[in-house]
Order: C-alpha cells, then structure tokens, then sequence
C-alpha cells in the first residue's frame, strides 16, 4: 500500500471587523483545500492563525459552510475544526460539523457551535495573546498519520469574537469524593475532555469532577452504573487537564456493571490527590441533572511474578488475572506491526529449558488475542530474549494468538508473560485460562546461509515471514513513500557472467515489493541500489519494483526482495515471488546544467524554462524547507542573472497556468551548488493553491551573477515554466558607473570596456553594451540631477 502524496494548502484567513461598544468582531477561515491526516499534532493536518481583533476580550461561537469527503475508512463524524489559544488545553472551542454521521463519503452542511460543539466551550483570549491557532483534526486516527482521511473540497468557518459567557467551571467546586455512593451536578455548559477513550474513542462530553483523596494509598474502583445514562469516565491528576488522563473507560465489560456505564480502577498513594472525570459519550445530549458515581476499594495490582505457575515442554494451563501489573515492552521490543509495545495484564510461566535447544512458544489454540514476551527476569522488560504479538495468524487472519520462538540455555529458568494486546484507549479481553504450548522447535534460516543462486530470466524466490528485516535508513532510499526497510526479504545470489549493467525486477506480480542489490548479503551499508513501485507509476495499482546495477564478471551480488511498509503497515507477499533478471543499457550520465551551453541568459521580463529529465535534481536537503514535501528541485535548469540596478528584484512563474507548472525556485551564488541558496520558494505565488506556481524577492548587487535554480515539485511539473525577473526602477542616473555623481568619461570608459558583453554598461538590461546603452549613457553626460 502506498499513500499518494497530497499537496497541503496553506490557509489565508480573512478578517471582517464589526466593532462597536460591545467589541465583537469575525474572522473567516477559507478551508478549501484542507486535509486531516490523524490526530491532534499530525504533520499532514492543514492549519493557520487568525489574528486576533483589537478590543476583543474573547470566543464567543463558531458557525461552519463546509463540503468534505471522508476518505477510505474514515467516517464523516471523525472531521473536527477547533480553534483555540496557541497550546491552551482549556481556552479552545471544537466542533464536529457532519455529528452522527458515521459513515465515509461526502458532507455538505452548514451550522454554529451552539449546535454542533464537540469539546471545549467559548473562552476567553488571555491578554497578550495576538493571534489564534485554527486547525483540523481527526477524532479517531483511522490507519495512522500517513493515511489522508478528510478532504475539505469547498467551505469557510467563521470565528465570532466577543464577550463569551462564563462557561460553567467543573474544577471551581468539585465534588468531595467518599467511599461509596457520590451525587454528582452536571452542566449543559461544561467544557468536555478531549481523550479519544476506548474502541470508540470517546470523550467525557460536558464533564463534571470528584476530587478524591485516599489517606492510606490503594487502588479503588468508581462506576456509573446501574444507570441509563451513556458515561465516560477518566481518571486525572489535575482537574479539567487531558493530558494528566491516568485512566479511562468507555462501556466497561464487567458483567455487575451492564449496559453503556462506565467503570475506572486506578491506584493512589497515600494522601495523594486525583479527580475523577465523568460525563457523557454523546457530544449533543442533555446531560441529566446529576449523576451517582460509586467509588469503592479495590484489589491491590497482583504481583503475578509472586507465584508463577512452572511450565513444561507441552501443553501448559495459564490463569490469567486482570489485576496483573502491565508490561511495557517500550524500545525493549517491538511486539509487531499494530497496537502499542504494552503486554497488558500478564501472568508468568517459568519454564526451565531440560535442554539447550531452540522453543517456540504458542497460544494458537484459542481465539485470544493475546501477546508474548520471553525474559530472563520475571517481570524485568529489558531483560526481554524475545516477544510476538499475532504470530499464528499474522496481520491478514483473523487468529490474533501469538507464537515467538528462542534459544534457551539448559538448566536456565526463563519467564513467559502472555497477556492482552493494546492499544491506545482499547485492551483485548482474555479468557479465564488460556492453553500455552511449549515446544522445541527449528530456528528460523538465516537467509544469507543459503541464499537462491539466480540466473538470466525468472527466478522463482519463496518468501518467509519470519526473516528479519533489513533497514537501509541512511544507506539507500528506496522511494517517495513508506519508511526505508526491506521487511521480511529473502535473497538471491546472482554472478554476472560478463561485466555490465543489469537489472531485476519483480514486475510480473501485484505484490507489494521492494528490491536492493548489495555486495554482502544482508549487509545494507553494502547497498548499490534499491527500489519500490519502479515497475509502475505513483498513482498506478502495480506495486512492484525495479532496479538496475552494475555488475562485474565473476564478482556476485545479493538481491534482497520483500515486502513495502510503512508506520501501522506491512505489506502482505505471496508464498512465491517471480524475480527477472536481464541485461540493461548503462543509464546515460545526467547532462551537467552548469555547463556554459546548457545555461540560460536571463534578462529582466519573461525567460522560458523547459524542464528535461536528463537534468538532474538540486536536492537543498539542509539548506532550504518547503511547506511539503522533501527540499528538491526535480529536472533543475538554471538561469544566470546580471542584475544592472542594485535593489530588491520579484522572480517568479505566477503568470503560469495549467497543470503543468508547479516550479520550485532557488537563488544560488554558484551554479549547481545547494550550499549557496540564498532564498527558496514553492508555491509563493499562489499560497499552496493549484497551478501552484512560485516566486522570490531578493535584494540584489548590480555586477554580481547570481543562478536562479528553476525546478518542478515533482517529474509531473513539465513546463514550460516563463520565469518573469522585474527589477526596481532604474535610478535617474544609470550612466554613473562608477557612482561618482557625474556622468563623465571614467563611466564612458567602464562602458566601452565591457562593449559586446553583460553587466557593467548595460543600461537598457537587454543583456549586451551595445550602442542602445551608449546613447543613454551620452544622453545622460554631466552632474547627475
């Protein structure tokens, strides 16, 4: 799977002033072109500030026109807009425009957050405070942040600034919690909590507070049930703050708490403060007059590495115990592709190996989703040998049981914690038991023991999941999307029979591959060259890859093929890869832009710029930044530039239109070198918008050469692109070369010195002194006015 790139449109807002003696004001957000990628923080979501009106004491509601499409999974009820003081937590109103409508597709719809208010409430803007953040976000992360999940076609949202009402404050007067039954007061204006809770990723909407302190210490349980009321519950260790969220629950299990109630369990010390948060899971309910909450002692966490059941070789018997301490597998191990690093609730078998062999350790023979660690010291994650979390099904089966194998010592007493998966806001339910099986197994190959020896035409390549994967971060990028590892790669051992460039491919199947060729197998710093998705283009379907090497005769190299991944996914490979290798044309070495033949004259007016792929790409990694995407300049020609007048000069593309003309620009001091940039653009001149054409200002020496580096965003960007140069008006006296005040024959001089050629003397600017530029120069003769 690979996610296609989306440009994000950065967002002008427009500020209409209605200002009177009350100080109310409006600010209108133009959303056309914003996107959400995930959560709040995620790097694709659109945003922009809005300055904040003079005399305006605060927010006093927000109204929406909008059209969006919910993409792929995403429902159309996860597309929030909040606007709030910069990194307030409290100050902050949010909205959900298309509210219970949990589906994907498109909404059109207008309204106010009187109606549609998902967290947050009016506020008020702290003094000092200049401007506003206005963003988007999603309310659950479908897919994780490299997968779009709203498109906002066409709409506005409009801020009405004035003097909101005091929103109730749930923290100014929380309830005193006591053992046992508390009756707690709810507001219709109370700010919510924005938690993401559960399966559902709720929030405690309109929530009201128990301030709840134990002398002794000890774990306790609070609940909402038996009542009607659909409840959120989150335990916090400051009042109103999301962040502080120690616990939550959304719809508990428990069978003694039924229904949509919920039910927090949470561990205090002595004397030692936390406020229980209840609410409501609708963001548009009536909240009842009040609610009961029970708070009641609980069971200490149980130490499951005080008694831990010894296990044999065969069919073990496992009691599980939700009141186990978690294990926070952390950086220690990487539990698999989904969900957090955290083995919930685990208990322990201790296994003592009778024999120095290889185990494999499996609960395959039940449904649980449940995950594995190996260690060497009971409940001491960095001590971890190993870990799995769906090793019997993998990610396309519905069997989400684990299997891990490792190589034990005879006589050495290892644990096996098997607890529940996670993730944020959800933990897998086990049964009472759960059937462990323990068994001496083969160590998985090492692919490189015996790799596939290739030959010319198609090599059939058996894959296997259980291969380690190969990391080439900072050895070689395989392409524009996904992270860098090869996962899971099996490889071939190819020895060309004469020296000359080759090439594999992978193309004759749909799966998902990626392909390096390296000189040791396994090794990536030995990497030559490596690809994803060559045999296609970026918007086809055919995944699969293409590359080419050179080889020498005699001298084998290592094809490693695998699978694409990216962060929360891993591509699935058939049991068998179709792998051809044939000869290929050595590529053609790229033309050099700087060479004197290749580069433009610009003039002062329009200069047509026709990209060529046989350029090559200016990569200004380090020394510029662009809104999206990586700093390069793909197809880059240069323009070399002699400006006649000091002073500020626009360059830019901005007349161009079409779908062909989104250039970057880059201003150098030396041709081809990205250590010169002086300023970089992409998109100035339409503010992210299409055709997404650029431009620069720069203050420029008369004399000087300067090399406007001109590029597409992508291969996509053909041209042609006419890059307009304006320069300031001339000064009244541009005869006076030398800038003495007089035109006299020291400036006739420099002219005729440079006669026939660009710079000094061309007081026209048509790039060449010629007798045009005499005559003004001799028009000119005398004291300059």
């Amino acid at each position: 799977m690979n996610a296609l790139l989306t440009r994000i449109t950065p967002i002008v807002a427009c500020a209409t002033m209605a200002l009177a003696g009350t100080a109310v004001a409006q600010s209108t957000v133009d959303m056309t072109g914003w996107q959400t990628f995930g959560a709040t923080g995620a790097p694709g979501n659109s945003a922009t500030t809005v300055a904040v009106p003079s005399g305006v004491t605060g927010v006093s509601s927000l109204s929406f026109d909008i059209n969006f499409d919910a993409l792929g999974g995403s429902w159309k009820s996860e597309f929030v807009i909040r606007v709030e003081v910069p990194g307030s937590t409290v100050n902050f109103l949010s909205i959900k425009p298309a509210v219970g409508q949990n589906t994907a597709g498109n909404f059109t719809g207008s309204g106010t957050s009187a109606t549609t208010t998902f967290a947050g409430s009016p506020f008020t803007i702290p003094a000092g405070t200049t401007s506003l953040n206005v963003f988007v976000y999603e309310s659950y992360n479908d897919g994780g942040d490299a997968t779009q999940d709203a498109q906002v076609n066409s709409g506005t949202l409009t801020i009405n600034f004035g003097n909101p009402p005091p929103p109730f404050d749930p923290c100014a007067s929380p309830v005193t919690g006591v053992i046992g039954t508390n009756t707690v007061p709810m507001s219709s204006t109370s700010p919510s909590l924005d938690l993401n809770c559960g399966p559902f990723a709720a929030d405690v909407n309109k929530a009201s507070y128990i301030r709840f302190t134990s002398a002794e210490g000890g774990t306790f349980i609070a609940k909402s049930c038996p009542q009607a009321t659909d409840t959120v519950m989150a335990v916090l260790t400051t009042c109103g703050d999301a962040l502080t969220a120690l616990t939550c629950n959304d719809d508990t299990d428990n069978a003694a708490c039924p229904g949509l109630s919920s039910e927090v369990e949470f561990t205090v010390g002595a004397s030692q403060t936390v406020y229980i948060a209840v609410g409501l899971y609708s963001t548009t309910a009536a909240p009842p007059a009040t609610l009961l909450v029970d708070i009641a002692a609980g069971a200490p966490p149980f130490d499951a590495c005080s008694a831990t059941t010894p296990a044999v070789v065969g069919l073990n018997t496992l009691a599980t115990n939700e009141g186990a301490f978690d294990l926070d597998m952390g950086t220690f191990c990487d539990m698999g592709t989904f969900g957090d690093e955290v083995n919930r609730h685990p208990t322990y078998l201790s296994f003592t190996a009778p024999t120095s062999e290889y185990y494999v350790v499996d609960t395959c023979s039940q449904a649980d989703d449940t995950r594995i660690s190996i260690l060497t010291t009971c409940g001491d994650a960095s001590t971890v040998v190993a870990c799995d979390d769906d090793g019997c099904g993998g990610q396309t089966d519905t069997n989400y049981a684990s299997y891990v194998g490792f190589n034990a010592i005879a006589g050495t007493t290892y644990y096996i914690a098997v607890g529940a998966y996670s993730e944020p806001g959800y933990e897998a339910t086990l049964a009472p038991e759960l059937f462990v099986n323990i068994a001496v197994g083969t160590p998985p190959a090492n692919p490189c023991d015996a790799p596939t020896e290739a030959i010319l035409g198609m090599n059939t390549l058996a894959t296997d999941p259980m291969v380690a994967d190969l990391d080439m971060t900072g050895f070689c990028d395989p392409g524009t999307f996904g992270d860098d590892f090869i996962r899971h790669p099996t490889y071939l051992r190819f020895v060309p029979a004469t020296s000359g460039w080759y090439r594999v491919n992978s193309c004759a199947q749909a799966d998902d591959t990626r392909i390096a060729v390296m000189s040791t197998c396994g090794d990536a710093s030995s990497i030559a060259a490596c690809d994803d998705d060559a045999c296609g283009t970026p918007d086809d379907t055919n995944y699969a890859s293409s590359v080419a090497f050179e080889g020498v005769a005699g001298t084998p190299v290592f094809i490693a093929v695998g699978a694409y991944s990216e962060p929360g996914y891993t591509a699935p490979l058939a049991p068998e890869l179709f792998i051809e290798i044939g000869p290929d044309v050595p590529p053609p070495p790229p033309l050099n832009p700087c060479d004197p033949a290749n580069i433009i004259t610009g003039i002062v007016g329009v200069n047509q710029v026709i990209p060529n792929a046989e350029y090559p790409n200016l990569d200004l990694t380090g020394f510029c930044t662009f809104p999206i995407g990586t700093p390069v300049l793909v197809d880059t020609r240069y323009i070399s530039f002699v400006p006649t007048v000091s002073g500020l000069y626009t360059i830019g593309n901005c007349g161009d239109t079409g779908t062909t003309v989104d250039a970057r620009l880059a201003l150098l001091t030396t041709c081809g070198d990205p250590s010169t940039n002086l300023v970089c653009d992409d998109d100035g001149c339409t503010a992210g918008a299409a055709p997404y054409t650029s431009k620069i200002e720069w203050t420029l020496t008369a004399g000087t050469t300067y090399y406007i580096a001109v590029g597409g965003f992508s291969a996509a960007a053909v041209g042609p692109f006419n890059v307009e140069i304006t320069a300031p008006a001339a000064p009244p006296c541009t005869g006076d070369l030398n800038g003495d005040g007089n035109v006299t024959g020291a400036d006739l001089g420099l002219l005729l010195g440079n006669w026939g050629f660009s710079g000094t003397g061309d007081l026209n600017g048509d790039g060449v002194v010629t007798g045009a530029d005499l005559g003004l120069l001799l028009g000119q003769w005398g004291a300059c006015p």
